[in-house]
């Protein structure tokens, strides 16, 4: 019955269970749990850790040092706001140490240990941007991700990171992904993405770009090396649909698509043409996480609001090109107008707790892809009767089973008795009758 309820609780309450005695930390262990992306960062003395669980709920964590010995932790639940934060502020150091990032380290290592026992992730994405070779910061970032990289299925570095922490130790033959954002005050959301693919053997790399505004990217680049693939995918609205056109560029073959969804380009070497060219024959869409129809619900939400990133956390900008920054300026005074205007309509926010996360992936994708919650929650449980009735079934079926060994047994026990009646009893029987028969005839 535990482990049903453990099932339908959210992060936190799964994981503040788990600390509670020694039979629920199995019993929670014993179940499953994955959130789709965690955020890991550490950049001049100030480290961060975002859980995202859902759309709209996440846990932000960020450490850092202050003046005077000082050290503290902001914690963040499901909302930047700085008024709905909690905050801890200590001198615990007690006395001068030289060693404060050294010790910050120490404290984000424990508690990665401590909230992401027995949890998976999706994504694990890194920001570390380049940094000074200054004691044993990277000897214990490199701990820190080694432990974290058994947890997820694939990386992304957020701009450009350290290639310190590049090494096989972390990475682990799994997929790398490294994004960046064009910025732009032409809007509030990325409407282009051009992605750079390497299927190189030991792993497969993606370079994306997204971008805020109209504009041709130069993807001349193919031509020159032939296990570059790029990928240009653009969000449009009352598009014309056609077949997929071939066009030559050099040494490079460009492939143009136009679905219901937007527009799909492919470029690839001439010589890798007929390998890719049945994927984007049989590509419906091919905008992956710009379109909302068919992209993941997670996926399109976290980048559709990369850009807000920039107002909320601007101190953790690294995947932000800062070509012009006028334009970020302008970028932050646009989204904060849009937040001002969503703040009027905002209701109230839940609290962690039942209702406010579903860690079932099926269910948490049609709950957020526009089903009705109804349907879905009649369908959860529907599914959880027909899994009870299952367990039933099974129950049963060990009770007859167990039923059907013991008479077994018993049926062995009583041939047994007869076989000693046989062997050893009625030798003994036979003889005494023999001698009382003789003893009274003769």
């Amino acid at each position: 019955m535990k482990r049903h309820v453990v099932k339908r609780l959210d992060f936190m309450s799964r994981h503040s269970l788990r600390h509670t005695s020694r039979l629920d930390r199995q019993i929670v262990d014993s179940t499953k749990c994955q959130v789709p992306r965690v955020r890991f960062g550490y950049k001049e003395g100030r480290g961060l850790i975002v859980v995202y669980t859902g759309i709209d709920q996440f846990l932000r964590i960020e450490m850092r040092n202050l003046k005077n010995d000082c050290f503290e932790i902001t914690k963040y639940d499901s909302s930047l706001d700085l008024e709905s934060s909690i905050k801890v502020r200590r001198n615990q150091y007690g006395y001068e140490i030289r060693l404060k990032d050294e010790v910050l380290l120490f404290k984000m290592f424990c508690l990665t240990d401590f909230l992401f026992h027995g949890v998976k992730f999706r994504v694990l994405e890194l920001d570390i941007p380049k940094m000074e070779d200054n004691g044993m910061v990277p000897n214990i970032l490199e701990a820190i991700l080694i432990s974290l990289s058994d947890h997820c299925k694939e990386f992304a570095f957020s701009g450009f990171i350290d290639g310190r922490f590049c090494s096989e130790n972390i990475l682990k033959e799994k997929m790398l992904r490294h994004f960046r954002l064009a910025v732009s005050d032409e809007g509030l959301v990325p409407i282009k993405i051009h992605e750079g693919f390497v299927d190189r053997p030991e792993r497969p790399n993606i370079a994306v770009l997204y971008a805020m505004r109209h504009g041709i990217f130069d993807d001349g680049a193919v031509a020159e090396h032939s296990d570059l693939v790029v990928y240009f995918k653009q969000n449009l609205k009352g598009c014309v649909l056609h077949e997929p056109r071939r066009e030559c560029i050099g040494n490079a073959v460009r492939w143009t698509k136009t679905t219901k969804c937007g527009r799909f380009i492919q470029t690839v070497n001439a010589k890798q043409e007929e390998y890719f060219m049945d994927k984007i024959k049989s590509t419906e869409c091919g905008l992956s996480d710009l379109c909302k129809r068919c992209s993941d619900p997670f996926d399109y939400w976290y980048t559709q609001n990369l850009p807000r990133r920039l107002y909320f956390e601007p101190f953790w900008d690294t995947f932000a090109n800062r070509n012009d920054e006028e334009m970020i300026r302008k970028l932050r005074l646009k989204i904060a107008a849009d937040e001002e205007t969503k703040e009027k309509k905002k209701g109230g926010v839940a609290s962690w707790g039942f209702g406010k996360e579903d860690n079932d992936w099926d269910l948490y994708v049609q709950i957020n892809s526009g089903r009705r919650i109804e349907e879905v929650f009649d369908a959860a449980r529907d599914a959880a009767a027909l899994e009870m009735k299952e367990k039933e079934e099974e129950e049963d079926d060990e009770i007859g089973k167990q039923l059907l060994r013991e008479c077994e047994e018993m049926e062995k026990r009583e041939k047994s008795l007869l076989d000693i009646l046989i062997y050893y009893l009625l030798p003994i029987i036979t003889s005494i009758v023999a001698y009382l028969f003789y003893y009274f005839f003769f």
